[in-house]
């Protein structure tokens, strides 16, 4: 469950820091934050119960102007549709998730920005803190909704809720100075779309695979003696049939490296491949 406390979002300019005041709609059952403590489930949850914090967030995202807020609400509104008895993505679903990912997505943008525009070293410390505060908020959102659509069954909404989900921690590590972190999300995004693409997968194999054949290829023109030089019957497949070996750590012997930068490449292809495995075992584990 979230925070109570990371529910109640004031405006941009001091974010976490207070609670914003509610208006109450004349014709709202609920308040806004009553509203969010029955659809996270800690009042007793009927179904009038349900309608009436739907009508109070309606009313609030109908009223604020602060696009946090906006993206919350959206959120709710979501979980309210959620909690229905749905067993596909219906349109309306869709739109509320795309209005609040574009929602945090505009108000990322507009932290990025006043950080980058910040005139201090004490300004832009107040602002990566609240830009750290709205990761773990929008975390902590996603990663809900990702539970909710796998436990309906909803298979296409969840991988793609887990990909927005790790493209803001790429953003968040990168924005953190986390280089490794950052490399390895990019990694994993364009290998494999984090774990969902088998054609991805495939494609990127076959570009290292055949981007290392190229290098063989170059060392061989250049190297007066090396590893293909060695081969008796060679033809230009065998740069292509040795990195599917080294790639895949088949190993053979008929063809070994000699030279210090073929034995490096060769290593570097084969921890390469390394790699791939554990994506395409994540591939398979997320099909099963």
């Amino acid at each position: 469950m979230l925070n109570t406390k990371t529910q109640k979002l004031p405006a941009q300019s001091a974010v976490f820091q207070t609670v914003p005041t509610e208006r109450s709609h004349p014709n709202a059952v609920l308040r806004f934050h009553e509203a969010l403590n029955v659809i996270e489930g800690r009042d007793n949850v009927h179904t009038k119960h349900l309608h009436a914090a739907r009508h109070a967030v309606e009313h609030h995202l109908a009223e604020t102007t602060d696009a946090e807020e906006k993206a919350t609400s959206h959120y709710y509104l979501l979980r309210i549709l959620l909690a229905e008895r749905i067993f596909r993505e219906n349109p309306r679903a869709a739109k509320l998730y795309h209005q609040m990912h574009a929602a945090f997505r505009t108000v990322e943008k507009s932290y990025l920005q006043e950080y980058r525009d910040a005139n201090n070293k004490l300004e832009r410390e107040v602002i990566k803190k609240q830009l750290g505060a709205f990761y773990q908020l929008v975390d902590g959102y996603l990663r809900s909704l990702e539970v909710i659509y796998e436990e309906k069954g909803l298979h296409g909404a969840h991988e793609r809720v887990h990909e927005d989900k790790m493209r803001f921690r790429r953003r968040s590590a990168k924005f953190d100075g986390r280089h490794l972190r950052h490399a390895g999300h990019l990694f994993l995004e364009h290998t494999s779309r984090y774990g969902h693409s088998f054609s991805r997968w495939g494609v990127t194999v076959a570009i290292f695979i055949l981007l290392f054949a190229g290098i063989f290829a170059v060392l061989d023109y250049l190297n007066p003696v090396g590893m293909f030089d060695m081969i008796a019957t060679f033809n230009p497949f065998d740069y292509v049939y040795f990195s599917i070996v080294s790639f895949t750590t088949v190993g053979y012997g008929d063809i070994v490296p000699i030279t210090n930068l073929e034995k490096l490449l060769s290593g570097v292809e084969a921890l390469l491949g390394y790699l791939m495995l554990g994506v395409f075992i994540t591939l398979i584990q997320k099909r099963l």
